[in-house]
């Protein structure tokens, strides 16, 4: 299987990554009803209106314009990252993206001093919740919010365990 180049994400990639997050919902539970509805979302990740855009530690798989995943994390306080969006094309799947994307992104926020890092999982999504477990996150109260503590606790290497 050929390596993919990982990108940070930019406002400048919201079309493409309007349409990939178009087709990797398509087919799932929870299905986006339009394109529109799709760019919105992103557009409100990405401009900061929610919380503030974290470019440094977002990252997307493939050469742009052919992004295939993508994970976008934002920053609510100060110590608190969220992984407020994340997606892969279905062709794409099971392939190690996500969890490169997403290990990438907290190597990014530990160097920046962020302690928390959480994931917002919609119920149902065992695909999800299989990979944030795998990656050390825990559930909390919420059954939609998975938080992971382990930036401090253990390293990234792939022996490490939470």
């Amino acid at each position: 299987m050929p390596i993919l180049p990982l990108t940070n994400v930019t406002q400048k990639e919201l079309p493409v990554l309007t349409t990939l997050m178009f087709d990797a919902y398509a087919r799932s539970a929870y299905p986006l009803p339009d394109i529109k509805t799709a760019r919105g979302r992103l557009r409100s990740i990405m401009s900061g209106s929610r919380a503030k855009y974290l470019s440094s530690a977002s990252f997307a798989s493939g050469a742009f314009p052919n992004l295939v995943s993508a994970c976008l994390v934002t920053k609510d306080s100060p110590g608190v990252a969220v992984i407020s969006e994340l997606f892969t094309h279905p062709l794409y799947r099971v392939r190690g993206l996500a969890t490169t994307e997403i290990a990438l992104g907290m190597s990014q926020l530990a160097s920046a001093g962020v302690k928390n890092v959480a994931a917002w999982n919609m119920e149902g999504n065992e695909a999800v919740s299989r990979l944030l477990t795998k990656m050390g996150f825990r559930r909390d109260q919420s059954i939609v919010e998975m938080a992971a503590e382990c930036l401090n606790r253990r390293s990234l290497s792939s022996d490490a365990r939470p």
